[in-house]
């Protein structure tokens, strides 16, 4: 099982800004809950899309995914480990959302 988390995109003023990796573990417990996962078989990924900055976007950021592994303890997801997908494998996955540059 393949999971896909995102920030929530735009900069809406009701929304509280709270991003995906600040609440992975939370994140991943609630997802192994509701769709009865075994967490053991799941893969989780965090996806950033592609972004500019600087007064005229001349600065690109690519679109990234990290893999998160956790400690499972009771179904509960602690001590996050982020690593970055192969380019392969990160090429394989952003084909399957959609999301190539």
């Amino acid at each position: 099982m393949v999971v896909v988390v995102s920030d929530l995109p735009g900069h809406e003023a009701k929304l509280k800004k709270v991003s995906v990796r600040s609440c992975t573990s939370h994140i991943a417990t609630c997802v192994v809950r509701d769709f009865n996962i075994d967490p053991h078989r799941m893969v989780y990924l965090e996806y950033y899309p592609s972004s500019t900055y600087g007064d005229h976007d001349q600065h690109h950021i690519p679109v990234k995914f990290d893999a998160v592994d956790f400690q499972w303890h009771h179904r509960k997801a602690m001590h996050p480990k982020w690593t970055a997908l192969s380019q392969p494998l990160h090429d394989m996955v952003a084909g399957l959302i959609g999301q190539t540059e």
